[in-house]
């Protein structure tokens, strides 16, 4: 699951019309039916961190982090309950490249990071 923390924005979980939403549904990774969807993202407040559960979570940050929700939903305790949290299987990833990197070269870069952090981590944290 594509998530974004923004600057001056709510954070945003990415949907299937979305470039890196694209790769996951071309790869057949499964998505909890909220995010496997039509369309291009969805807006969550702290409060509905929830709606951020998936097996695994890769996360971007976009402009300045004091000025987003990344240190309110990442240091709170609906996030720290998500079960790809617990399980380790929580991975920081290049705005740049996994947000704004389209075509053959980025979808390249974004699928060797993806398999590098499917293969090593660690179930359990």
């Amino acid at each position: 699951m594509p998530a974004r923390f923004l600057a001056g924005a709510p954070t945003r979980l990415y949907l299937n019309d979305t470039f890196v939403g694209s790769l996951f549904k071309d790869l057949g990774l499964g998505r909890p039916a909220n995010q496997d969807k039509p369309g291009f993202s969805i807006e969550i407040s702290p409060e509905q961190v929830d709606q951020a559960a998936a097996d695994v979570i890769f996360y971007s940050l976009y402009g300045d982090a004091a000025k987003s929700d990344q240190g309110k939903i990442t240091e709170g305790a609906l996030w720290k309950n998500l079960d790809a949290v617990r399980s380790g299987r929580v991975f920081r990833v290049d705005d740049n490249l996994w947000m704004l990197g389209i075509g053959y070269t980025g979808a390249g870069l974004i699928l060797d990071e993806t398999r590098k952090d499917l293969t090593t981590a660690t179930p359990g944290g």
